[in-house]
C-alpha cells in the first residue's frame, strides 16, 4: 500500500462543502481550522447550554441532546466512534466521502449540527438564538453562500502524515485495505497531520441528496 517514496498507492477522499473551497484553494486542505477561526465550539457549547437549561423539553433537544453532549466531550467511544473534531479526516472510500458531503449541508458535521441547533432555537426564541449567534458574527460571512456538496480526491499522500481516525498507528488499517475488497474500505478513515496543497487535490461537485 506504500511505494518506495513513502507515498500511499491509493487516492484518499474528503467530503465537504463548496463554502470552504476558496480557503482550500488558498490555504490547502487543513490550512485553516474552521472550528477555531470562527469559535464554533464555543458557539455550540453556548447553544447547548441554552437548550439544556431553558428548553430541555423541546422536541429538537429530546432528539439531539445526547449526541450534542457527546460531541461536546470530543472523545472516541468504547465502540470506536470518533467524536474528535478540528482535524481533517480522509477516507479511501469515495462512497463514504460522497455520503458525508450529502449528509452534512455545511460540509462539516460539527458546523451542520450547530446550524441545525441554531435554527431550532430560533423557532422557539429568536432573541435567545441571536444572543448566541448574533447577526454580526464572522461565521455568517461564509454561510451567505449557497452550499453545494463536493468531494475532493487527494493524491500522493505521505503515509507518515496519516493516523487512524482514532489517532493511532495506521499499520493494521493499511493491512486491512490491502487484504480486502474496496467495498470494505468504507470502514477505514484516516486523520491527516499535514496540510494538503491544492495541487494534489482534484474536485468534483456532487448532486444534493
Amino acid at each position: 500500500m506504500i511505494d518506495n517514496s513513502g507515498i500511499l498507492k491509493t487516492d484518499l477522499y474528503h467530503g465537504t462543502s463548496s463554502i470552504f473551497l476558496s480557503s482550500i484553494k488558498k490555504e490547502g486542505l487543513g490550512g485553516i481550522n474552521v472550528l477555531k477561526k470562527y469559535n464554533i465550539e464555543s458557539l455550540f457549547q453556548n447553544i447547548c447550554e441554552v437548550f439544556s437549561e431553558r428548553f430541555s423539553e423541546s422536541e429538537w433537544w429530546a432528539n439531539n441532546g445526547y449526541i450534542c453532549n457527546t460531541m461536546l466531550n470530543g472523545r472516541v467511544t468504547n465502540s470506536g466512534m470518533n467524536f474528535r473534531y478540528g482535524s481533517v479526516y480522509l477516507t479511501p472510500s469515495k462512497c463514504t466521502a460522497t455520503n458525508y458531503a450529502k449528509l452534512n449541508h455545511y460540509g462539516s458535521e460539527y458546523l451542520s449540527i450547530f446550524i441545525s441547533a441554531y435554527e431550532a432555537l430560533k423557532e422557539i426564541s429568536e432573541d435567545s438564538a441571536l444572543k448566541v449567534f448574533p447577526s454580526s458574527h464572522e461565521l455568517r460571512s461564509i454561510l451567505i453562500n449557497e452550499p453545494s456538496p463536493i468531494v475532493l480526491t487527494i493524491s500522493n499522500v505521505l503515509a507518515s502524515s496519516l493516523r487512524t481516525e482514532q489517532g493511532g498507528d495506521i499499520s493494521e488499517q493499511l493491512d486491512f485495505l490491502k487484504n480486502n475488497e474496496e467495498i470494505m474500505w468504507q470502514q477505514c478513515n484516516f486523520e491527516t497531520t499535514e496540510i494538503i496543497n491544492f495541487e494534489n487535490i482534484s474536485l468534483e461537485y456532487i448532486e444534493k441528496g
